[in-house]
């Protein structure tokens, strides 16, 4: 800023101004204090007192130079620097109206005069005119003390409000702040929870914080807690419920923005790590510095941090959460101390202890993820993507070292970062692990825990430790690999056939219903080479521990089994092996089944596998020429065959219809003798009563003689006599009936009798004939009928005879062609 010299005329100060003027003469600077008029001289200047540079500046004009008297009310008090010290008689202020000279200052030091005051300024000297202090109860001040003498001697002079009453002012005034804290340069804290308003004694200056002198405190609530830093880097931690108030070297530690945290609230499943840091005793057990902790739900359901802990976080992850495994699942757990890996099974929620503890996934090679998993594309992309997050991430520096383990995610969550924001202000100790994934209740753990193998019904694998140890698992059943298991491999035999040259790689063993194709090339006895393709059905019994001897059970099966055939063929010649060569080769293999009895099969001794049956799927000849003939000459023998059966077959229908014949002649005869007899029997009756009418009109007649040569004369006697003679007559007509009513009801037994027989032969096939000759109408009549009649065919008979079949099929078609049929069965001499 330019400054032009001060224009001559008069200087005229209303009341409560000032201005300092310099004696161009001698550089004296005086202060003319209102009311006050005063010609300025051509050499004299009006100049301002510049408190940063601390020099007078000539002023730019007059309104620039004049000032106002320094006024403080009641609840403030000026800060003046660079008192007076007035000799005797001198002023301590200058006096109004006036030009005075400058007095003696006491440069760099300064006091506090409480207001009301007002008062001008002597040259050189500053004053700032500050607001008493208030303070809330969560509010504070902080005060230094810069003139630990003037402090001592004007402690009582400062003006306080307590908030507790106190009629000794002073005593509360003095125990307010001790007078052994005094000393130049202390800071010391003045509490809203003591002072409600305040105003420093010389000697003791409130030091601003941010433009502003009153400071709040922090307030905390339950579980919440603050951290103080003090300037010696100790922590101080403090929890709710509180009103906290630092001391005058400590400070709020804040997070973006925050002074105050929440404590955290865990549960049996989350923990935190921890590292003692300084050693401390609590419920009378001592804790050395070095010494790590976790604690979870379990020991402490809220944790407030404390000085003598540091947090242990791995990727900014504080909190430490349960891992969920489910029934049949397990993870694969590295104890990082002993470096073993133990299997861990569900159902559970497993929180590993960090102090020793971390979940590792087990990464598979290409080539046991192929065999592990046939078929699986998904599993073979996982373990590709494990493997490359392996390959990148450096993991392993917290454990020395590379290997199939990859330490997973360790149970953090995402809700981490909320714990991580409470926790950034505490100590903490930083760790390298792998990102950490978001919390989800997703139960997706098909890759996550260790490797499970299922083993489907009818197969089995061994299990083979490290230290040798072997176990065969037989499915069904799921079974979980430690992590320093493996599955051993077969190496079997392909092609038809079988051959070494493309080995098919497996780690299951088929135990049940096994099946093995072969083609075995062989030689009969006279020369003719043969190709024969077999299927062998092969389980897998005994002690199970030699099942996986043989790595190559196909080829073993076989090579022994072409060469027993082999053997077998060559001893015989090639019609008969033709003709059986099925039953041939069961013998062979199966060996000779006694008395119906199933065949033993064949053993092998070395890795229990059994064949319990063959199947020849074909014989093919080498020699084209021979097999030719060997057909030609099949089809000759089957042609011959099928003619010698066609004889015996015309044969036996020849003898069945003979046979047949001499049965209906048979029956006919004794129709023909039963007809006989009646007649003989008829006849003999027949001539019985003839015999015996003609001997009784013989009677009748001689009595009729005797009564007329003896003239009876009594009337009454020959009526008697004549009665007797009718009554003998009706007896015989009696008998004459009778014997006529026995023959009908021999010849209706005798006809029922050969109808039975009739119908015996044709029952099977009645119900199709009746439905072929009237329909399903036709039937349901019958079918009503014969229910009515009793229901069978038999009852139907005793009970009626043909009258009994007439009256079943009354009302259809079949009965007319039955009556005619026995019309046309009718002997010639029946009466009926």
């Amino acid at each position: 800023m330019e400054y032009t010299q001060n224009k001559r005329g008069d200087l005229i100060l209303s009341q409560g101004t000032f201005v300092y003027i310099q004696d161009g003469a001698s550089g004296q600077v005086a202060v003319a204090v209102g009311p006050y008029k005063e010609s300025i001289g051509e050499i004299d200047k009006i100049v301002v007192y510049d408190e940063q540079s601390r020099k007078f500046i000539p002023a730019a004009d007059f309104s620039d130079s004049i000032q106002v008297s320094r006024s403080a009310d009641e609840g403030q008090y000026i800060v003046l620097i660079n008192p007076s010290d007035p000799k005797d008689g001198e002023p301590r202020f200058p006096n109004r109206g006036k030009n005075s000279t400058t007095v003696t200052l006491k440069t760099g030091s300064k006091v506090n005069i409480p207001g009301p005051a007002n008062f001008p300024l002597w040259p050189g000297q500053i004053g700032n005119v500050l607001d008493g202090h208030n303070l809330k109860y969560n509010e504070y001040l902080i005060v230094r003390v810069y003139n630990e003498e003037e402090a001592k001697k004007n402690l009582g002079n400062a003006i306080v409000k307590t908030t507790e009453i106190d009629n000794n002012k002073q005593t509360a005034k003095k125990s307010l702040i001790a007078e052994e804290d005094l000393i130049t340069g202390k800071l010391l804290v003045i509490k809203g929870t003591d002072v409600s308003f305040y105003i420093p004694p010389t000697g003791i200056e409130v030091v601003s914080y941010n433009g502003s002198y009153v400071r709040k405190a922090v307030t905390l609530e339950r579980l919440e807690y603050c951290i103080l830093l003090d300037q010696n880097g100790d922590k101080r931690y403090l929890k709710g419920t509180a009103v906290v108030f630092p001391k005058p070297t400590e400070e709020f530690l804040e997070q973006d923005g925050k002074k105050k945290f929440k404590a955290l609230e865990l549960n049996d499943n989350m923990g935190i790590y921890l590292k003692v840091i300084a050693d401390y005793e609590e419920d009378g057990r001592k804790y050395v510095t070095g010494e790590e902790l976790f604690i979870t739900g379990k020991e402490q359901k809220i944790y407030f941090p404390r000085e003598e802990h540091a947090i242990i976080k791995y990727a900014d992850s504080v909190m430490h959460y349960a891992v969920a495994i489910t029934g049949g699942e397990a993870r694969y757990v590295l104890n990082k101390v002993t470096g073993e890996i133990k299997m861990v099974k569900g159902p559970k929620m497993f929180n590993p202890d960090p102090r020793k503890e971390v979940i590792v996934k087990r990464v598979l090679d290409e080539k046991s993820v192929k065999l592990w998993f046939p078929n699986s594309v998904d599993a073979l992309q996982y373990n590709r993507t494990l493997e490359s997050e392996m390959t990148q991430n450096d993991l392993f520096s917290e454990f020395g070292g590379r290997s199939n383990a990859y330490v997973t995610d360790r149970g953090f969550s995402k809700a981490n970062k909320i714990y991580a924001s409470s926790m950034n202000m505490a100590d903490e100790i930083n760790r390298k692990n792998t990102f950490t994934k978001p919390r989800t209740l997703t139960m997706d753990n098909k890759y996550e825990g260790a490797v499970t193998i299922n083993v489907w019904p009818g197969y089995a694998i061994q299990i083979v430790k490290k230290s040798g140890e072997r176990e065969v698992v037989i499915g069904p059943k799921m079974r979980l690999l430690e992590f320093d298991e493996t599955l051993e491999v077969l190496e079997l035999s392909t092609g038809k056939p079988k051959t070494d040259h493309d080995l098919f790689k497996t780690v299951y063993l088929q135990t049940e219903n096994n099946i093995v194709s072969d083609i075995i090339q062989a030689e009969t006895k006279d020369l003719v080479d043969v190709s024969i393709r077999l299927s062998y059905r092969v389980n897998f019994t005994g002690d199970n521990k030699k099942w996986f001897n043989v790595s190559n059970y196909v080829k073993l099966l076989t090579q022994h089994l072409r060469s027993v055939v082999r053997n077998r063929v060559k001893k015989i010649n090639i019609e008969e092996f033709n003709n059986d060569a099925a039953d041939i080769l069961r013998d062979t293999i199966l060996g000779i089944a006694d008395d119906g009895k199933a065949r033993n099969g064949k053993t092998f001794t070395e890795n229990g596998m059994h064949v319990y049956d063959i199947e020849v799927l074909g014989i093919n000849i080498g020699d084209t020429e021979i097999s030719y003939y060997l057909k030609d000459f099949q089809k000759n023998i089957v042609k011959q065959n099928m003619e010698l059966n066609i004889l015996k077959k015309n044969r036996d229908i020849t003898t069945e219809k003979e046979k047949i014949s001499r049965e209906i002649l048979e029956e006919t005869y004794k129709t023909e003798v039963v007809h006989q007899e009646i007649n003989a029997k008829k006849i003999a009756e027949s001539n019985k009563i003839d015999l015996m009418s003609v001997e009784a009109k013989k009677a009748k007649q001689k009595i009729d003689d005797d009564i007329e040569l003896d003239s009876i004369n009594s009337k009454k006697q020959r009526q008697v006599i004549i009665d007797d003679i009718n009554k003998m007559i009706l007896e015989i007509d009696k008998l004459q009936d009778e014997h006529n009513i026995n023959v009908i009801k021999e010849k209706s037994e005798i006809r029922s009798a050969e109808y039975e027989k009739q119908m015996a032969s044709i029952q099977p096939k009645l119900i199709e004939a009746m439905i072929t000759l009237g329909g399903v109408r036709t039937t349901e009549i019958l079918a009503k009928n014969i229910k009515e009649q009793g229901g069978d065919w038999t009852d139907i008979f005793r009970k009626g005879g043909i009258e009994g079949l007439l009256e079943s099929v009354k009302g259809t078609s079949l009965y007319d062609n039955l009556m005619s049929t026995m019309n046309k069965m009718k002997p010639e001499n029946s009466e009926e």
